[in-house]
């Protein structure tokens, strides 16, 4: 009849599924425990919370703060300047920023007066320089 012809009745379903059951669980936790995924050694947001104690609140929320760090806020702007300034000419800049900062393809057209299919052939353009450089980039250092 099918994979599980042998399952005569309800309780041997129960066996099959429990057994099933069993064997997911043994998955996960061989999964969970390799060495790729820690070996075991990567603690949860809960457990961390019981080595802080009961009184103390703990959450992997205050380790980060809402506002950017100066460092990164320099690191990101030194990277815009940097993929901007691969770009050919002020047009494609523009188009570039405005993407960036939210604007539609129609909302770009309108304010550069061109047509949005040439907006779009554009930012085809940008992501296909950016992408070639960011390429570069990664297998420079993976070298």
């Amino acid at each position: 009849m099918g994979r599980f012809a042998d399952v005569q009745n309800r309780d041997e379903l129960w066996w099959l599924l429990l057994a099933i059951s069993r064997q997911k669980v043994v998955d996960l936790h061989r999964s969970e425990s390799a060495l790729k995924r820690g070996g075991g050694r990567v603690r949860t947001e809960s457990a961390l919370q019981a080595s802080y104690g009961r009184d103390l609140k703990f959450s992997l929320d205050q380790l980060v703060g809402d506002e950017p760090t100066p460092e990164s806020l320099l690191v990101i702007d030194e990277q815009q300047r940097r993929l901007l300034g691969m770009l050919r000419d002020d047009v494609v800049r523009r188009v570039a920023i405005a993407r960036i900062e939210g604007y539609t393809v129609s909302e770009i057209a309108g304010e550069l007066a061109i047509s949005p299919r040439s907006v779009e052939r554009k930012l085809q353009l940008i992501r296909k320089r950016w992408a070639e450089d960011l390429g570069n980039a990664t297998s420079s250092a993976s070298v």
